[in-house]
């Protein structure tokens, strides 16, 4: 999934200026300029072409008496427009030749930046060097700044010897800018922490001391990291983007200039004129066109002429200027995507898809009212913005503006905006949070929100300008009680992954979403009064807290119950914050990020600028009696800024919050269960659910386990929904429904599918619940976002097949096996036999029975995982569904109208010599007494002689059904199988490798090569339960059949679920151009960024395939019965011959298939 994420990334992470600073203009001569740009005739332009398909515009500097030359990679938020004067100081100054260039996306370079064309430009620029000028790399130094050392890092850890390397206000990686992560995340984009140990060669590291962007930490930890460490220049006082106005600086970068000539190796200095120019050399053959840049307007060439140093920070301070004005205006083009997103979906406000307020900016959830930008301050501002110019030379640092700059009432225009950025001031965050609200929460705006513009695996809009969206009706109406889709709760973020409220769970919450997303956070009071977000009151289910302090467990009386454990209360937030680190709460998730990150607190989740904040009160019972106040923390300590929910499973905690908060506050009474007593009125949840209207006097709404609204019975099927929803809807309270997770047992109607769960509360035709509390947050998002608003009439948007794994055997029993999946042990004991060519175990095989026999034989539903693992499926339907022959089967998928049929053939040669039967030669019959001439047939087999018995001319499609997983397929093998086959069906490892841990390892090359010849590829088989599901895949069967489809590009599923399978491709969300889109995972991403003390022992491997495998004798003659075999007499006429274990000639007629008939794409009547 490389490229998806860093195509994905460049929405977040990149911020050209807009509109460019220059353009590109041919002249009727045929000389290309770029208008805006003073004249200098020692400056060439280049149009370069990149291995990414864009053109690049790249600036060389020359100068006469240049030693070496000086590659330059920018910051983020310019162009060579803003940069170029600064490029004329460095070259008067250090007597270098500068190549600079624009990304990809940026000035007048085509396409769109992403990380990966960063890369890609660089190599370009890299070869033009080479090719123009006859650059040496040991005449290169690479100069990184801020953003642009990720591309520089790229080139030098790729270069043998490069003269030297210079890192500019350089960061470690993307996500290291906000937090200091230990690990390196799959997710993160410029890993420069991982390349810089691959660099040899001198490095310079440069770094402000008060970098307010890019902590001083990245550089130091940079320079640790250098093999070649040169003095490292630390700007006292230096933020990220005024270290050239420092007269250290420049002398520090001429003095290592110096010292790289003294050890420099090199032949004696030429002038770079006497290098080969264009007019000698081809610009096919060389793939670099240069264009000669001419004064467009000025009156006189600067030649070599070079102005003084003063001009520098002259120059800088112009393009501070400029920036500033950019930078604003990008915050409110972002804005205006996002309400262009909220009126598609219809969400709550128009800032829908808001990534939250700006510090500074107070609240900018809406982008008009009292303290807002007015609305005619936003109208000019153009679309496709983002939140800040990161990480540019010229970028201004607006850390802690205050919250004055923006008047209330007062309309905002960019000029009264760019005036008042002389009054910022600096914003120490304190360590104490028991400080003014303003105070502990303002300020570090830039660095919270590099995080969010480098996490990856999200896109809310498509890339490049959005132009407004205009619509003929209003936004669809949902029947939730204010009209807007139901807000998705995330519990401590996406805690089905991560440890719950770190600021990584948050952060994921936040970015994988379509719809909105509360963050919520579980309240718990220190001992001194420091809130902590951890769900439950005893610490050590979520926290190492035991480990440390295994002495210091206390029991305490909570709602009338003794329990024990290790509280909040009983230790201070130094120790807890300074010591303790978040675990995996529920046994069934990866555990490999436990100790990794540390105790989550109010202050985290309010720095992940969630669009809604949801504050839950437990156990304010709790404690109060322990001398804590909950309502004093939250009136006084942290204040109600912020907050958008608070909700609380005590009257009397609501009652009291009520009367101080701001009516904005939404307050919801949680219900814990039927016969639960709650402390406060000592009364039954389900009593006081009865007089919903009380209710409403201390909350605005309830938030129910969802059995309250779709109860379950106890053989775990749904029982008749109550009207709860409605009947609270007609009282004016809203309903959220909790205990939504993809990793636990669901009622079996679902099927294992959480989206079809999910679906349930938000599209049913009845009602629909305000909100749902998930640890899975993007699956309920997608489900929303993706599923909700589909017609389920819709045609599959492509043309992957869906393949019935025996019908819907997930669902119903399957027809494949008559051995374990029917009630033929109990009935035909006598007739067990022992067969090792058909399987190692005893059993009573078809070929050893009539038809008259088998007839009176019932299906029976197993799991694959086993009866004792309790992941039963569809109890129900144990015994439904009947046999049929394969002559009936045919006639009853050409009645259907499928789009065809998969008939799988196994164990021929021994039904031949060992059972006299030809089982070849009964599915011919079959086949032609049908007529199919509309459906596609599909001859499956393991053996390559039966499947060349078949030929393509018969319009039959050939399977090679390869049941053990394969790591690889060796050179020749596809030429083999193209041979007798069109496509393979292999098992889902056999494409990408999964660990015993449960974590992907990587795609194996077995799809490629066989695309390569034209062989199609399907795989098999998908299952719901989370179990069969790695954890890349979020326990989501819709996330693993995205990867497969879109970062794999399979030909097709064999799935027992073809339901699931059916919705996905039915859904516009299959495409990754489109507004909203299941973005796959990308393979081996988690199992990379996992600490190697964690990782599970390291499995054996699968072997490869090699042409020997796929040789099959041939299939034998037909004799007569060998002794012992069936005396049975044959069947009736046109019955098959009796099938082995697991050959499809017979299969299920009633529900096992009928059911899902509109739904499947292809039948496989296995």
């Amino acid at each position: 999934m490389g490229n998806v994420t860093s195509g994905v990334a460049a929405k977040f992470a990149f911020f050209p200026p807009d509109p460019p600073t220059y353009g590109i203009r041919q002249e009727e001569d045929g000389r290309v300029v770029m208008p805006g740009i003073t004249g200098d005739m020692n400056m060439n332009v280049h149009l370069l072409d990149t291995k990414g398909g864009n053109k690049i515009v790249a600036n060389f500097w020359r100068h006469p008496l240049a030693r070496f030359t000086l590659l330059y990679s920018h910051g983020n938020a310019a162009d060579l427009g803003q940069m170029h004067e600064l490029f004329i100081e460095l070259r008067a100054h250090l007597r270098l030749n500068i190549m600079s260039y624009d990304y990809s996306g940026y000035g007048g370079s085509s396409g769109k930046p992403s990380e990966f064309n960063t890369y890609y430009d660089i190599e370009a620029v890299y070869n033009c060097l080479k090719k123009e000028y006859g650059v040496k790399q040991e005449d290169l130094i690479v100069y990184g700044q801020s953003v642009g050392s990720g591309p520089t890092l790229h080139l030098a850890s790729h270069l043998q010897r490069p003269r030297a390397v210079v890192l500019h206000s350089a960061i470690l990686s993307g996500i290291r800018v906000l937090y200091p992560i230990k690990m390196t995340l799959w997710f993160d984009i410029f890993k420069n922490i991982d390349k810089i140990r691959r660099v040899n060669c001198p490095i310079l590291v440069i770094h402000g001391t008060n970098d307010e962007v890019v902590d001083w930490s990245h550089g130091k930890r940079l320079w640790e990291l250098s093999k070649e460490k040169y003095e490292p220049l630390w700007v006292n006082g230096g933020g990220h983007c005024n270290l050239e106005t420092y007269p250290e600086y420049i002398k520090h970068l001429r003095k290592f200039v110096n010292e790289m000539e003294k050890i420099s190796n090199a032949k004696p200095e030429k002038e770079v004129d006497s290098r080969p120019r264009l007019s000698d050399v081809s610009t096919e053959q060389n793939g670099c066109l240069r264009l000669k840049k001419r004064a467009a307007g000025s009156k006189k060439e600067l030649g070599t002429v070079y102005p003084s140093y003063g001009t520098l920070e002259e120059s800088r301070g112009k393009m501070l200027q400029a920036i500033c004005r950019l930078y604003l205006k990008r915050l409110s083009g972002f804005a205006t995507q996002q309400a262009n997103m909220a009126a598609a979906f219809g969400s709550k406000d128009p800032s829908y898809l808001r990534i939250g307020s700006l510090d500074g900016f107070e609240d900018f959830r809406t982008l008009t009212g009292p303290e807002r930008l007015s609305s005619a301050s936003l109208s000019s501002y153009q679309p496709d913005g983002m939140l800040g110019r990161l990480n540019s030379s010229t970028a201004l640092s607006l850390r802690g503006i205050s919250s004055g700059m923006i008047q209330p009432g007062y309309s905002q225009t960019l000029n009264n905006l760019i005036n008042g950025l002389g009054k910022v001031q600096p914003v120490v965050l304190p360590a104490n949070q028991n400080q003014n609200d303003d105070q502990i929460f303002g300020g570090k705006m830039i660095r919270c929100l590099f995080l969010i513009s480098l996490l990856v695996q999200v896109s809310l809009a498509k890339s490049g300008g959005v132009e407004p969206a205009k619509h003929a009706a209003a936004p669809r109406k949902w029947p939730t009680l204010s009209g807007y889709p139901p807000l998705i709760i995330a519990r401590g973020g996406f805690s089905g992954l991560f440890p719950e409220s770190t600021a990584l769970a948050n952060n994921m919450a936040l970015q994988l979403r379509y719809t909105d997303v509360a963050l919520l956070c579980n309240l718990q009071l220190t001992k001194d009064s420091v809130g902590i977000c951890v769900t439950d009151i005893r610490l050590e289910n979520s926290t190492n807290i035991a480990e440390l302090f295994p002495k210091d467990s206390k029991t305490y009386k909570i709602n009338g119950h003794d329990v024990k454990g290790w509280f909040a209360k009983d230790f201070s937030s130094q120790v807890i914050l300074n010591n303790v680190s978040m675990i995996q709460s529920v046994l069934s998730r990866p555990s490999v990020f436990d100790n990794q990150l540390p105790v989550g607190t109010i202050y985290e989740v309010r720095e992940a600028k969630p669009e809604f904040f949801w504050l839950s009160v437990q156990y304010d019972a709790f404690y109060t009696a322990n001398k804590l106040s909950m309502s004093n923390y939250i009136e006084k300590t942290i204040g109600f800024k912020g907050i958008n929910y608070i909700s609380s499973p005590e009257i009397g905690f609501l009652r009291n919050m009520k009367k101080k908060a701001p009516k904005e506050i939404s307050f919801i009474f949680v219900c814990l269960g039927q016969d639960v007593v709650e402390p406060t009125e000592n009364k039954k949840y389900s009593d006081i659910l009865k007089d919903l209207n009380a209710i409403k006097a201390f909350a605005t709404g309830i938030m129910v386990p969802k059995e309250f609204i779709w109860p379950v019975g106890e053989n775990n099927y749904l029982q008749k929904p109550t009207t709860l929803v409605t009947d609270a809807h007609k009282a004016g309270l809203e309903v959220y429904a909790s205990g939504f997770s993809n990793d636990q047992m669901i009622s079996h109607n679902y099927s294992y599918d959480p989206t079809t769960e999910i679906l349930n509360y938000v599209n049913y035709p009845d009602f629909t619940v305000d909100g749902l509390l998930t640890d899975f947050s993007p699956i309920a998002s997608n489900a929303i976002a993706c599923f909700a608003t589909n017609e389920t009439k819709k045609e599959k948007q492509l043309k992957t097949l869906i393949i019935t794994h025996n019908g819907a055997s997930g669902v119903y029993p399957d027809s494949a096996d008559l051995t374990g999946d029917t009630t033929a042990m109990p009935t035909f004991m006598s007739k067990s036999s022992l067969v090792p060519e058909v399987q190692k175990d005893k059993g009573v095989f078809s070929f050893d029975l009539t038809w008259t026999e088998i007839q009176t034989l019932k299906p029976q539903m197993y799991s694959p995982f086993g009866q004792r693992t309790g992941y039963y499926r569809n109890p129900a339907a144990k015994n439904k569904g009947k046999f049929m022959t394969l002559n009936d089967f045919l006639g009853f998928a050409k009645t259907k109208e499928v789009e065809g049929v998969l008939i799988n053939i196994e164990n021929a040669a021994y039904l031949a010599s060992k059972k006299g039967l030809d089982i070849i030669d009964t599915v011919n019959k079959a086949l032609k007494n049908a007529s199919l001439d509309k459906v596609k047939v599909m001859i499956q087999s393991n053996n390559s002689s039966v499947l060349k018995k078949y030929s393509s001319d018969q319009g039959y499609k050939r399977l090679l059904h390869l049941k053990e997983p394969i790591s690889k397929v060796a050179k020749s093998v596809p030429e083999e199988i193209k041979k007798f086959a069109d496509a393979i069906v292999v098992p889902r490892p056999s494409l990408i490798e999964i660990n015993e841990g449960g974590f992907t390892k990587a795609t194996t090359n077995v799809l490629k090569e066989m695309h390569a010849v034209n062989i199609s590829v399907y795989v098999s088989v998908m299952r719901n339960e989370f179990i069969a599901i790695p954890f890349d895949f979020y326990a989501d069967p819709t996330m693993e059949l995205a990867t497969y489809n879109v970062e794999l590009n399979v030909d097709g599923f064999v799935t027992e679920f073809p339901a699931t399978a059916s919705r996905y491709l039915r859904s516009s969300c299959v495409d990754m151009n489109a507004d909203v889109a299941i973005l796959p995972a990308e393979v081996g991403a988690l199992l990379q960024e996992i600490p190697e003390n964690t990782l599970p022992a390291v499995q054996q491997p699968s072997h490869p395939l090699e042409v020997k495998d796929l040789a099959s004798p041939p299939i034998p003659p037909v004799k007569a019965p060998t002794a012992g075999g069936s005396n049975s007499p044959p069947g009736p006429p046109g019955a098959p011959a009796p099938a082995p274990s697991s050959t499809a000639v017979a299969a299920k007629f009633d529900v096992c298939v009928a059911p899902f008939m509109v739904l499947v794409g292809l039948l496989l009547s296995m």
